[in-house]
């Protein structure tokens, strides 16, 4: 995105802000792009009479079993970045923003109509607050670096599940040798999600004592007296991956499974 915001916007949006816009939609544009590929996978494996497997029946249940749970993954991260990080965040910044309607109050009733930001200095300064909140919901922090790049090689492995399905399709990859990528896939797949599964909920207990509320993955449920904001929001989307730790439990029952084979 280049934009050039003329004055006095400026003041509002930075070159700073600016940046911040740009991981974000690098993100956004990334996780659109998961999911198209998403949705070509499962035009392409929806018909049982067209299997891409037709040799290897265990291969073909394997397929089915990574599409599910790609795609369980997949929406739930969407979910949440819309719903929480952005939604949660920017619609908490846009609802301080309420200035006095000298058309429907009168001049006394609209000099005694609360602003939610007094200057504009304030308004950049909580703009830049609403962004860093929404980065950091976003694991896009630099402190985050761990969480990211989990999260985004999960993202990738996708992709790179959607493109051995599409090369399978057509032809241009053999049966047996797309049987050991899809497994091999499979297993990166579990472990990153599996990682970030720990990691969130790394993140999850640090904040638990700044938060007013807290949703335990177990179920247990804690009262939450203020919207989700910046990491907080993270326990939501250890919710929407984890409920019952299945992630987690993958990862021991994989490496023991490879130490027995």
């Amino acid at each position: 995105m280049d934009y050039k915001p003329p004055h006095p916007l400026d003041v509002v949006i930075t070159p700073d802000i600016l940046a911040k816009y740009q991981r974000v939609f690098a993100f956004l544009l990334r996780l659109m792009r998961v999911k198209q590929a998403m949705q070509a996978v499962s035009r392409m494996t929806r018909k049982d009479t067209q299997r891409l497997f037709p040799t290897f029946t265990q291969a073909n249940r394997q397929l089915l079993h990574f599409r599910f749970v790609a795609q369980a993954f997949i929406t739930a991260v969407e979910q949440y970045t819309f719903d929480t990080c952005i939604g949660g965040n920017f619609d908490a910044f846009l609802s301080r923003l309420v200035p006095a309607d000298s058309h429907s109050q009168s001049t006394s009733e609209a000099r005694n109509t609360p602003i939610g930001l007094p200057s504009v200095f304030a308004l950049a300064d909580a703009h830049n607050d609403t962004l860093d909140a929404i980065l950091s919901a976003l694991l896009l922090r630099s402190s985050q670096r761990a969480g990211g790049d989990l999260l985004r090689g999960a993202l990738e492995i996708v992709l790179e599940f959607a493109n051995m399905v599409e090369s399978r399709r057509s032809g241009a990859q053999e049966e047996y040798a797309a049987k050991d990528e899809l497994q091999n896939l499979y297993v990166r797949f579990a472990g990153k999600v599996g990682a970030l599964t720990k990691v969130l909920k790394g993140y999850v207990d640090k904040n638990l004592g700044t938060s007013n509320g807290y949703l335990h993955a177990d179920g247990a449920l804690l009262v939450n007296t203020r919207p989700l904001r910046g990491a907080h929001s993270l326990n939501d989307l250890l919710i929407r991956l984890d409920l019952g730790t299945w992630w987690i439990d993958q990862i021991p029952r994989r490496s023991a499974s490879r130490g027995a084979s």
